[in-house]
């Protein structure tokens, strides 16, 4: 048989985005050199190639679309003001904005 890649179900999805999204974080902060997690390296890489990456841009780069959906799922749930994770600050403001218009928009009901 071949090998068919089947979807996680949904809690071990919600587990792995969780558990991204806490490596994020701490890679965001984190500033040892030495930092024993092999995941923090690797994420630490990740962002310094988003830093330089020119195909971001023009959104065709897959790894800094993934770099930036993590982002999004951080900023959704992000309350702090001077937040070191990539893109948080933008992506809460742009929510807000969103939010407000939603709520200047006149009810369709009416």
């Amino acid at each position: 048989m071949g090998s068919q890649s089947t979807p996680a179900p949904t809690s071990q999805r919600v587990e792995y985005v969780k558990a991204s999204i806490a490596m994020l974080e701490h890679t965001s902060r984190c500033r040892d050199p030495a930092c024993p997690s092999d995941s923090c390296y690797k994420l630490s890489r990740v962002m310094v190639h988003n830093r330089g990456c020119r195909r971001r841009r023009i959104e065709s780069c897959f790894v800094c679309q993934q770099l930036v959906t993590l982002c999004r799922f951080h900023a959704k749930e992000c309350h702090k003001e001077r937040c070191r994770v990539p893109y948080c600050q933008r992506i809460r403001r742009k929510l807000q904005e969103r939010a407000m218009a939603l709520l200047d928009e006149p009810s369709l009901l009416e």
